[in-house]
């Protein structure tokens, strides 16, 4: 979330819209696929509710060949990673929209393919931030989360 005379410096083509809801006046929010990163599976569009009011078989988020559109979405990525996180002070806890917009500390996990644990594992960072402890004995958290040297949590 940002102003839009943060949106100065954005390649063309960077994608972004107004915040919806009066504590939200003034702010833009973008949502940046990081185009390195997508396997392609196409979980994310086929999941989306989001629909074109005018063509409904368009939605947010539509699949498209990769090469079409790399060189843009990394353009975007380098812009969208310069800007900066949200005052976690100044969010409205108890609204769920509000707590979204606090930084993930769990990303780019490398679970499985539609993995409908790793979700759950990222909201539960944004609500309690870096004073979440994460403990258990085995299975699939203990995979995608502990595969060192590296980790998705930030």
């Amino acid at each position: 979330m940002f102003t839009e005379d943060e949106l100065k410096d954005a390649p063309e083509g960077f994608l972004s819209r107004p915040m919806k809801g009066k504590e939200f006046a003034g702010l833009h929010v973008a949502y940046q696929v990081a185009p390195d990163d997508c396997t392609g599976c196409g979980i994310c569009a086929d999941v989306c509710p989001a629909r074109d009011k005018t063509n409904v078989g368009h939605k947010s988020l539509d699949m498209v060949p990769k090469d079409e559109i790399i060189e843009q979405n990394r353009r975007n990525w380098a812009f969208f990673e310069q800007l900066r996180e949200y005052d976690r002070e100044k969010i409205a806890w108890p609204k769920m929209k509000s707590a979204m917009l606090s930084q993930p500390l769990f990303e780019f996990s490398g679970a499985c393919l539609g993995c409908g644990e790793t979700p759950y594992i990222r909201l539960a960072t944004q609500m309690f931030g870096d004073r979440m402890l994460v403990a258990n004995a085995t299975g699939c958290s203990s995979i995608y989360g502990g595969n060192l040297p590296t980790t998705p949590y930030t």
